[in-house]
């Protein structure tokens, strides 16, 4: 069954808005029926008069069902549980994907070239351990993101950033070693402030 994107939230507010004045005239119109309906049956006959009231009935749920005025999703905001995308075997596909990209020296070297380095030192010489740390982390991030946006097109970019998120952390913990990482690069943080 199609149903409009008002309900999926595509529009957000504006497709409520637009949806109001299609219901006013559907209600005005319903609103003549009832006033009018005695002199309708007596001139149609109650069975005509009942058809036309299914009529409008159907109308109602059909109007309902493509322009909403009211959804569950326009009232509260989601749970970090329903936009926690489902697993998924791709999932470990992608991790194998980033892993690989964040192990690839040529590509770090890549990115690390945009900084200019210190007379005598490799790409990104200037960079403290903490900073060059940010820096992988922002390129484990960036490759989970575009690893999960090209295989899952369709999905919201939520559901993109929970699963890249995900993976980019799983990924990165192996990478440095430490589950605790992001604690720990908090703490030396906080220590060079």
């Amino acid at each position: 069954m199609a149903t409009s994107s008002y309900k999926n939230g595509d529009l957000g507010n504006l497709a409520r808005w637009s949806a109001l004045p299609v219901w006013g005239f559907a209600l005005a119109g319903f609103g003549y029926y009832l006033a009018t309906f005695g002199s309708f049956a007596d001139n149609y006959g109650t069975g005509w008069a009942a058809g036309l009231s299914l009529l409008w009935i159907t109308l109602f749920v059909m109007l309902h069902r493509t322009m909403p005025l009211w959804t569950r999703s326009a009232t509260r905001t989601a749970s970090p549980a329903e936009t926690e995308p489902p697993p998924d075997p791709e999932q470990q596909e992608l991790v194998d994907v980033v892993a690989s990209a964040l192990e690839d020296d040529a590509a770090q070297d890549g990115v690390l070239r945009v900084m200019p380095p210190a007379p005598g030192t490799p790409p990104g010489g200037l960079l403290t351990p903490l900073e060059r740390d940010v820096a992988d982390w922002g390129y484990t991030y960036g490759v989970a993101w575009a690893g999960a946006r090209a295989r899952y097109p369709d999905e919201s970019d939520e559901v993109v950033a929970e699963r890249a998120l995900a993976v980019a952390r799983e990924v990165f913990a192996g990478y440095m070693g430490d589950p605790g990482w992001s604690e720990r690069i908090a703490r030396e943080r906080a220590s060079t402030s």
